[in-house]
């Protein structure tokens, strides 16, 4: 399935520029990067390429053999697999999941590898609300919760929290949320 769709959905700098939001994640997880960098799920190598030309040792990992082709011709090194047991652990500075776990039945699995393998970080991006893709096998919605104003004893407020829920579910229409009540609830705003 991941090389038919590889096909049909090349990832290049215009996937990424033609929406605002995707291009400003991309540059957020440049930043956010340190040291050498396993890109899991890095698609045709673009934000690989970007790592190393900020300085950065980059590996790829990919679950399709395209993919991994297309990475290679750049230079860079990559492997084709779906999981990243095969690290040893603390071998990478920073492992980046941009926008993979959303597509795994079991994303836990590969969490558990992620941290056991970074020396210092693990960077995440994940979709919120969710957009018809027919590989995403879960729905993720941030919720946000900010302290503005000192506590009533006049201490600074503590912190910021957030809550990140994952659902199961199959590809979704456009405005899912408008037509199932347990996501009416959760999206009041529609996207």
């Amino acid at each position: 399935m991941w090389d038919e769709y590889a096909i049909t959905h090349p990832i290049t700098e215009d996937s990424y520029r033609a929406e605002p939001t995707q291009w400003a994640r991309v540059q957020k997880l440049l930043d956010r990067c340190v040291g050498s960098v396993l890109d899991v799920g890095a698609g045709d190598g673009w934000i690989a390429q970007q790592l190393i030309s900020r300085g950065h040792d980059v590996g790829c990992v990919e679950a399709s053999q395209t993919r991994v082709e297309r990475i290679t011709v750049l230079g860079i090194d990559a492997w084709c697999e779906t999981s990243l047991g095969g690290f040893k652990d603390g071998s990478w500075d920073t492992v980046l999941l941009g926008e993979v776990l959303e597509h795994l039945e079991d994303p836990g699995a590969l969490l558990k590898d992620a941290f056991r393998i970074a020396r210092e970080r693990v960077v995440i991006s994940l979709p919120l609300l969710g957009w018809c893709d027919p590989t995403h096998l879960w729905r993720v919605s941030l919720d946000h919760f900010v302290t503005p104003n000192p506590r009533d004893d006049g201490r600074p407020a503590s912190s910021e929290q957030i809550i990140i829920t994952m659902q199961r579910g199959e590809c979704w229409p456009m405005g899912y949320m408008d037509q199932d009540p347990r996501w009416q609830a959760q999206f009041r705003d529609g996207c």
